[in-house]
């Protein structure tokens, strides 16, 4: 059976995404941190701090994923919790200064697989490719704003 372009659109960049989060996570491993670890990390560092239910939106994590996986942080010594002056009932999370320089000795890594991976795209493919992917955000938020089930 033909795949439609849509599926051939969706396995590519399923594949894309896997490939690059388990090369991701070789490289991390290699240097004693998970990926998965760094994503959150870098999560909470773009924010200063966040709450377990920003992540839990954000990653489309359960909540006990969340809460163990901070509580990892916490274990490591790469965050910490402390309560919301606005709401007692929430924690903020916040990267320690070891998560934080974890992240620091992260960003070369990071910036190096890109260069990497990118360098095959000349800088005009790269901004076509930027492009079309803010596009398919937008499409996302669309859809995520109700826009699809509107449409049934």
């Amino acid at each position: 059976m033909k795949k439609t372009t849509h599926a051939a659109l969706q396995d590519a960049l399923r594949g894309f995404y896997t490939n690059s989060q388990r090369i991701m996570e070789k490289l991390c491993e290699t240097r004693g941190v998970s990926f998965t670890k760094i994503r959150l990390m870098m999560f909470i560092e773009t924010r200063g701090w966040t709450r377990s239910a920003d992540m839990i939106g954000a990653f489309s994590l359960a909540p006990r994923t969340v809460t163990e996986a901070i509580d990892a942080l916490e274990k490591d010594g790469l965050a910490h919790r402390t309560p919301d002056p606005e709401d007692r009932r929430v924690k903020r999370v916040s990267l320690t200064p070891v998560g934080k320089t974890i992240l620091a000795e992260f960003a070369p890594i990071r910036d190096s697989f890109a260069a990497d991976l990118f360098n095959i795209l000349t800088e005009e493919e790269e901004k076509a490719l930027i492009a079309l992917i803010q596009r398919l955000n937008a499409r996302l938020s669309d859809i995520d704003n109700n826009e699809f089930d509107k449409r049934r």
